[in-house]
């Protein structure tokens, strides 16, 4: 008789186990399902985009941002010439600027932009209702695909993670309550630790640590899309940050001068022979910044909680996964004028402009690239009065520039 009631002991247990282990509470993704499409997707939810500029990182650096070695060296050089520890510390403390090289040619035709994407859940008045997965593509329009194209993209940044192209690695994970280790397509790899009893958890952590919301991407001249799955609890609405480099297929040039040795030891160079002339060719775009725009297209499913939208557990749900995609294109604008635009500075007077002369050429118009160097040239030129500089002679359009006109001339915009 005790034999029997071991064996039933045992089987009450075996069934409990069984029983236990197939009433899953985190790992069911809902309890029904129907499937729907729908025609009006703005019920549901809305995406936009606008375009950014990437802030330049200074490359400017303290004697702290060195390598070892680099902070030695400063330090013995800088302690060499300081007199007081004061002094030292002081220099120590400044920054080491990086001069720009002078280059005879620069083409100003490739921008960094950060595209951001906004994705807004419009249906979540339960607070359960959420974007379930989305694809979206922003496309160059066919008659823009001769001026401008895609070169390549450096990151894509959500809320929850950023994947670093450069590297092909997530690099940062946001405050979820599981500490993965993830791969490229999203797979966790190695233990996670999850909230929960042990007798709720053992049979479903396998199955549980296996996927994280991933997020992933193409791009190609024309196109650049962006596909996103939730993972379960996760809404996925809020912004996308793409970080992109677009090239400008169709350009123009303009010739700038920079002049060299105008002022030695802040007084006017009065040997003109001596002074140093370089032209420097720039290459820059040649569109409208309307030529630059982009549309935007979407899919989604979403995730329509119809039944236990009061309760954390998505197990219980009763759902409704409406697919849907957009009826017309959002146009984003990633270019503006001041990207596209070059301003150049001319020293004039009246509609004649400044020149250089040669016996052997045609005058060359003296165009400066920022209004400093224009207004450098001018205070060099109304010291000295000098008819010459370089090799060329100075003229105004086609003649000869005279003395007595040089209080006249003026810095104009082109």
């Amino acid at each position: 008789m005790r034999v029997n009631q071991t064996y039933i002991i045992i089987i009450i247990l075996i069934l409990g186990l069984f029983s236990g282990c197939s009433s899953t509470k985190f790992t069911k993704r809902y309890k029904s399902i129907e499937n729907k499409t729908t025609d009006n997707p703005d019920d549901y939810i809305k995406i936009e985009g606008f375009s950014l500029d990437i802030n330049k990182i200074s490359s400017n650096k303290t004697v702290f941002e060195l390598s070892d070695r680099g902070q030695k060296e400063i330090i013995a050089q800088t302690s060499k010439n300081a007199k007081t520890n004061k002094e030292l510390y002081s220099q120590l403390s400044k920054k080491f600027v990086e001069m720009p090289t002078k280059k005879n040619e620069i083409t100003n035709t490739k921008f960094k932009k950060r595209l951001v994407i906004s994705t807004q859940n419009l249906k979540n008045g339960n607070g359960a209702n959420r974007i379930d997965s989305y694809i979206e593509r922003v496309a160059i329009p066919e008659k823009y695909r001769d001026k401008i194209k895609y070169a390549y993209w450096y990151k894509i940044v959500t809320e929850y993670q950023e994947i670093d192209i450069g590297k092909i690695t997530y690099s940062r994970t946001g405050s979820f309550s599981v500490s993965p280790d993830i791969t490229m397509s999203g797979t966790i790899k190695g233990n996670t630790p999850i909230n929960g009893s042990i007798s709720d958890t053992v049979g479903e952590e396998v199955s549980l640590k296996k996927k994280f919301a991933s997020i992933s991407g193409a791009i190609s001249d024309n196109n650049l899309t962006v596909y996103r799955n939730s993972s379960p609890l996760e809404d996925i609405n809020g912004n996308t940050l793409i970080e992109l480099t677009l090239i400008v297929e169709n350009k123009a040039e303009k010739l700038f001068y920079e002049f060299d040795k105008l002022f030695i030891n802040n007084k006017p160079n009065s040997n003109s022979d001596e002074i140093k002339i370089r032209r420097v060719n720039y290459q820059f775009p040649n569109i409208l910044p309307e030529n630059s725009e982009v549309e935007l297209s979407y899919e989604f499913k979403f995730r329509e909680v119809l039944k236990g939208a009061n309760t954390f557990t998505e197990a219980d749900d009763k759902i409704k996964l409406v697919s849907g995609k957009s009826k017309k294109a959002v146009n984003i604008q990633l270019l503006d004028k001041e990207d596209l635009q070059k301003n150049s500075w001319l020293l004039k007077i009246g509609n004649q402009t400044l020149t250089l002369k040669s016996a052997s050429s045609t005058p060359e118009t003296i165009r400066f690239d920022s209004y400093a160097k224009a207004d450098l040239f001018l205070q060099w030129l109304s010291f000295t009065n000098s008819l010459t500089v370089g090799s060329f002679d100075l003229g105004l359009g086609l003649n000869d520039l005279q003395k007595t006109k040089i209080p006249n001339v003026k810095i104009e915009i082109e």
